[in-house]
C-alpha cells in the first residue's frame, strides 16, 4: 500500500490495517463523478436514487473527511455526519454495521466507536464518529 508521507505513524498504521486507501480511492471516484455517474459504475448502485439531498451533502462532506484520514482515531472522529450520514457513508462503500459503543462522552457530544464490515470481503474497520447528545 502506498504510504502517505504526511500522516503520523499511528494514523498510517491504522490506514494500512483497515485498507483505508481503498476507501480513499472510492471516495475520490465518488467526488469526481458525482452521485449519478458513480451509481452507474457501482456494483450495488450506490448511492441509492431515493437518498435525499441532505444525505448526499453529508456523503460529500464525509468523503472530504475521508481524504483527510479522519475517523481512524477518537481524536480524529468524523464530524457533522451524525448517525444517518455516517451509516450512509459506510453503505456507499459497501460496509455494514457490526457493533457500536460509546467510546467517550464530551460536553455536547458522544464519540461513537463503530465497527463495520465490508459486505464482499468481510474486512472489518473500526471508525469513530462524533454524535450530538
Amino acid at each position: 500500500m502506498k504510504k502517505n508521507t504526511k500522516l503520523i505513524p499511528e494514523i498510517q498504521e491504522l490506514a494500512d490495517k483497515y485498507f483505508y486507501d481503498y476507501i480513499c480511492e472510492k471516495t475520490t471516484s465518488f467526488l469526481k463523478k458525482g452521485n449519478e455517474e458513480y451509481r452507474k459504475s457501482d456494483f450495488y448502485d450506490m448511492p441509492q436514487e431515493d437518498w435525499p439531498d441532505e444525505i448526499i451533502k453529508k456523503l460529500k462532506e464525509g468523503c472530504q473527511q475521508i481524504l483527510e484520514y479522519i475517523g481512524l482515531t477518537p481524536d480524529t472522529a468524523f464530524r457533522n455526519l451524525e448517525v444517518d450520514g455516517f451509516y450512509r457513508l459506510m453503505e456507499l462503500f459497501h460496509y455494514e454495521f457490526v457493533r457500536q459503543a460509546i467510546h467517550r462522552t464530551e460536553n455536547k457530544y458522544f464519540i461513537d466507536k463503530m465497527e463495520m464490515k465490508h459486505v464482499q470481503t468481510n474486512q472489518t474497520i473500526v471508525l469513530y464518529n462524533t454524535v450530538k447528545r
